[in-house]
């Protein structure tokens, strides 16, 4: 194949075709009116129309100009309503103020009305007071007895146990190689008194009855204990008790009954608990380790 073919040489007899301008429907139609009408047509339209544009450019204008004017107005009424708002809220508050300075004006000129009824409460209360001191005297007296009574019947006696002159705490040792009576005393260190003053000894079952001789300590009932609600024999252990026929008032020592353990008890040493309590009192519990 050749190569594409250029442009082909016109001679000078050769006319290119006529370019034509474009023209929009505005300007096709003044050239109409223009080609069918006179010099005085012309110089109409051509005033009517620079009277058109005129006129358009100023309706333009006052568009804009309403517009402009719209905005401010707007703006104008936006502050005003703010203004208002704020006014309001002054007057009320002026409002708040005038209703409580009127409270207290009437408050105020009340005072003048009552004053006579005050005179005349004093001037009784004046007359009277030797009395009325008396009352209060005596309705103080009658409180402060109340608590005291109050407060007794709150307390409750409180006891320390001693063996063979020794005071006991949990844990003592106590030796009776020496001797196997154990002197058992309590002291009411409290000043309340107390009644049915008891003492307990609980041993475990190698402690045998047999090996206790002790005039007014009394063998009891096998101790029990309470799980779910039953009720189990502690079949191990031993419980004597002593007891005092007496009131024990306040800071009062009680000699109990004296305890002998016999010579043919096996054991070196055993663990023991006492148990002290009246009444009205908490029980105390001491453990005690009896060596021989």
């Amino acid at each position: 194949m050749g190569s594409p073919q250029g442009p082909i040489f016109q001679g000078p007899d050769f006319r290119a075709p006529e370019i034509k301008p474009h023209h929009t429907m505005l300007e096709k139609f003044f050239a109409w009116m223009v080609s069918f009408s006179s010099p005085q047509v012309h110089a109409a339209l051509i005033t009517a129309f620079v009277t058109a544009s005129v006129a358009f450019l100023v309706s333009l204008s006052q568009c804009s100009r309403v517009s402009t004017d719209n905005a401010i107005l707007k703006h104008d009424t936006q502050n005003m309503a703010g203004k208002l708002r704020d006014q309001d809220t002054t007057i009320l508050k002026l409002t708040t103020e005038k209703a409580s300075l009127e409270n207290r004006a009437a408050i105020a000129d009340s005072i003048p009305l009552h004053v006579p009824a005050i005179i005349s409460n004093l001037d009784n209360l004046l007359a009277t007071e030797p009395t009325n001191r008396q009352q209060l005297l005596t309705l103080l007296y009658s409180v402060e007895a109340l608590t005291n009574v109050l407060a007794d019947a709150s307390l409750i006696p409180s006891f320390a146990l001693y063996l063979n002159a020794t005071q006991i705490t949990n844990g003592t040792v106590l030796n009776l190689a020496r001797s196997r009576i154990i002197e058992v005393t309590v002291y009411n260190t409290s000043k309340v008194a107390g009644e049915q003053l008891k003492v307990g000894l609980a041993a475990p079952a190698g402690l045998d009855p047999t090996n206790l001789v002790s005039t007014g300590w009394t063998l009891q009932n096998k101790m029990v204990t309470f799980t779910n609600s039953k009720m189990t024999e502690i079949l191990n252990v031993n419980r004597w008790e002593s007891g005092c026929d007496h009131v024990v008032s306040g800071n009062q020592v009680v000699h109990m009954y004296p305890i002998q353990i016999s010579t043919n008890f096996p054991y070196s040493s055993i663990e023991v608990r006492f148990d002290v309590y009246c009444a009205r009192s908490k029980t105390t519990v001491y453990f005690v380790t009896l060596t021989f």
